[in-house]
């Protein structure tokens, strides 16, 4: 008697779950089919993909069954354990000491550890749960045969591989599958929403998030508790797993990127080498070392900028037919090219050694080229034919000196020479792209010029020679670039005019000068800007700009260009974005009242423009969606029916007593008024005055009348924020104010 219950007092319990939804009748199951009751050595083997919960069931079911046995044991993450230095003897040792209850166990090798467990438990009846087995040689350094453990012991393996299990010979197999609907709902809004009822509106959105995410419950755990106590607006993004981004790509959610990364993984996780990806670097380099790789290997991810003394072969890949995407950033790779893969579509070779790609190299079905960083001086010699090329991207190859010859690339869209130092020219076939969309020559100091053929580009979208300190001019047709939409000259050049052909651009919407403080005046839609030009800048009697002809621009980045008091920026229609960060003018032109599609104006670092505003007052400005106050000392605010604002930045460091009165603007929600109060306590107080019935529901202790009362906590306070709801006879500004007395009794 006094056994069995030291037994039971020492019989350890496992955290199983915060909320256990979906278990029992998982565990049931397994109980079922470990039929305890029976004198024979009984292995079930619990699998499913990564996430399902195999891990919580056995554990559950541990704790459920533990006491029916002489002893217990429960091995958690075998697989990483087993691949730290003596880390099999380690999963011995607590083997032993945990069956045994020895805390003083020591073993000094796999096979004496073996030996010892035969020897020393096969006359106990045990329960032990073997988590997360991936490969043989584990089972057979804890349970090479049955006979190891006594008559009427269970073993409980969980794995993602079924065919281990089915190599194991295990007596009984169980599928972990999904959760339903109900279930994921139920577990979802556990974690999402704890010990509170969700409204109506959120549960809605729950059910849709579930729907997305499925019935497993380590994504539903992960979302739910990333959920916790956000906004609407971050569920309602969260709830798509694939997105596009500001910058218009593809954005997939953390969660489904792991997710698709466990299904690829399970479909061999004991043969790498015929998965159709690879992106462990563990499993990349077993299958490249020891020339493992098949036809089934699709995609490579590889990086070895923190193991460079690694050197491959290209016999390593030659069974790898089917190779269409390759990237092996800082990779050393020696040999012969002429049996590597002949399909590969994307090769990304980040600080590739090579000075010049080897003839023997095939890229014929290569579209994006991309070999930042790399040691490359000369792309190819001659004239290479790749008419799949889209995309060619040498970015900081900093000993790069010309471009390859173009004639061979008829498709080529994008060209990005970014930070190539060394580059001095461009060739003159450039002017034989007929697609391409981009060149992005940022960066380039020692480029001088520009071939004349470059005004052929008929598609091209994008020019970007900023920070090109030693290029001396522009071509004079420039003009004749049809399909340009963005010339980005800023940060400093050489040139020192303009081609008067510029303002034929009609598409042109996005332009930046920043920096440019040179002679504009040849140019006749600049013929008005000269005398913003500081005094040491020529032509200061030139006049503002017309702007003429440039009725498509939408962004235009004059920062830096030294302009004072000007008059007019009338004739830019389209003109949503205009940039005056650092420039000397003590008023803003008068045209900007004259370009109905404005949105964004900067004006950081105008030290000139007075700062002594002490009241701002925004009416009806119903397009308004941010405003953004740059200056310790805040005005006075008065905003009036400015519907569609959602956010007031700076706030954070308001070193003042401002009012801000705030009437129908109906997207200052819960959420933002709680941020705006917040805020106050970074500086001194600060009074808000919302026109607004409703009280913030983060407050929680309320009360009508005059007065109300509450406890203190026991803790360090660092504020008190007091909302206080009153009606005033009059609505008038400056409003009347609400007085309060704060008592500690």
């Amino acid at each position: 008697m006094v056994e069995d219950v030291l037994h039971k007092l020492n019989c350890k319990y496992l955290t199983v779950a915060s909320y256990p939804v979906g278990i029992d009748s998982r565990v049931k199951d397994v109980v079922s089919l470990l039929s305890i009751y029976t004198d024979d050595v009984r292995t079930v083997g619990i699998y499913g993909m990564g996430g399902i919960g195999k891990t919580t069931i056995a554990k559950a079911v541990f704790n459920q069954l533990c006491n029916e046995f002489d002893g217990s044991c429960c091995l958690l993450n075998i697989k990483e354990i087993s691949e730290q230095p003596n880390g099999l003897v380690q999963l011995q040792e607590q083997l032993i000491s945990d069956l045994i209850q020895s805390k003083t166990f020591k073993i000094n090798n796999v096979d004496r550890g073996s030996a010892l467990i035969k020897e020393r438990l096969c006359h106990r009846r045990v329960l032990v749960v073997l988590d997360d087995l991936d490969h043989l040689k584990q089972l057979g350094a804890l349970m090479g045969e049955r006979n190891w453990f006594g008559l009427g012991s269970r073993v409980i393996i969980t794995t993602r591989d079924e065919h281990l299990l089915t190599q194991l010979h295990v007596d009984n197999k169980y599928l972990v599958e999904e959760l339903n609907h109900d279930e994921s709902l139920q577990l979802f809004i556990a974690h999402a929403f704890k010990e509170n009822r969700p409204t109506e509106e959120f549960l809605g959105i729950s059910s849709g998030v579930v729907q997305y995410v499925g019935g497993l419950p380590l994504a539903l755990e992960v979302l739910g508790s990333y959920l916790c106590k956000r906004s609407i607006g971050e569920w309602r993004s969260a709830r798509s797993l694939i997105t596009t981004n500001w910058y218009n790509k593809l954005r997939m959610h953390d969660l489904l990127r792991d997710m698709g990364s466990e299904i690829i993984r399970e479909m061999s996780p004991n043969h790498p080498g015929k998965c159709s990806r690879l992106w462990f670097q563990k499993d990349v380099l077993d299958v490249l070392r020891k020339k493992m790789g098949t036809k089934a290997v699709e995609g490579i991810t590889l990086d070895l900028q923190a193991s460079k003394d690694v050197v491959l072969s290209t016999e390593s890949f030659a069974e790898m037919r089917c190779l269409r995407l390759l990237q092996k950033n800082a990779a050393h790779v020696t040999g012969c090219y002429e049996h590597f893969p002949k399909e590969l579509a994307w090769l990304c070779w980040h600080q590739c050694p090579l000075k010049s790609l080897p003839r023997d190299f095939q890229l014929d079905n290569v579209v994006v080229l991309d070999m930042q960083y790399s040691n490359i001086r000369e792309v190819w010699k001659g004239i290479k034919f790749l008419n799949r090329l889209k995309i060619l991207n040498l970015s900081y190859s900093v000993h790069l000196s010309t471009t390859p010859h173009f004639m061979g690339l008829p498709c080529l869209e994008r060209i990005i020479l970014e930070g190539c130092t060394s580059l001095v020219e461009v060739h003159q076939s450039i002017g034989h792209l007929d697609s391409l969309t981009l060149l992005n020559l940022e960066g380039c100091k020692s480029l001088k010029n520009l071939p004349e053929s470059i005004c052929y580009l008929k598609c091209l979208e994008t020019l970007n020679i900023s920070r090109c300190i030693n290029l001396e001019k522009l071509p004079e047709q420039l003009g004749d670039m049809e399909a340009l939409l963005t010339m980005l000259l800023a940060d400093g050049t050489a040139i020192e005019r303009l081609p008067s052909s510029i303002g034929h651009l009609e598409n042109l919407n996005n332009l930046s000068l920043g920096g440019f403080k040179y002679d504009l005046s040849s140019v006749s839609w600049f013929s008005h800007i000269l005398p913003w030009l500081s005094p040491r800048i020529s032509n200061p009697r030139a006049l503002l700009p017309t702007f003429t002809g440039l009725n498509s621009l939408r962004r235009l980045d004059l920062s830096y260009c030294g302009l004072s008091d000007g008059t007019d920026l009338g004739g830019l229609s389209s003109l949503q974005e205009l940039n005056f960060t650092r420039n000397k003018f003590n008023n803003l032109p008068n045209g900007i009242d004259r370009l109905p599609k404005l949105q964004v104006l900067c004006l950081y670092h105008c030290a000139d423009l007075p700062s002594s505003l002490h009241s701002l007052m925004v009416y009806h400005c119903t397009s308004m969606e941010r405003l953004s106050i740059q200056s310790k000392n805040v005005p006075d605010m008065y905003l009036v029916n400015c519907q569609q604002l959602a956010d007031i930045q700076g706030l954070g460091s308001v070193g003042n007593k401002p009012l801000i009165y705030v009437d129908n603007c109906r997207k200052l929600a819960n959420n933002f008024k709680k941020s705006l109060l917040q805020a106050s306590f970074k500086g001194e107080h600060l009074d808000i005055c919302l026109r607004d019935s409703e009280i913030p529901d983060w407050f929680r202790h309320r009360g009508d009348g005059s007065s109300i009362s509450f406890y203190v906590p026991n803790s360090e306070i660092q504020g008190l924020i007091v909302w206080i709801g009153y009606g005033a006879s009059e609505r008038r500004l400056p409003l009347p104010y609400a007085s309060a007395t704060i008592r500690n009794n």
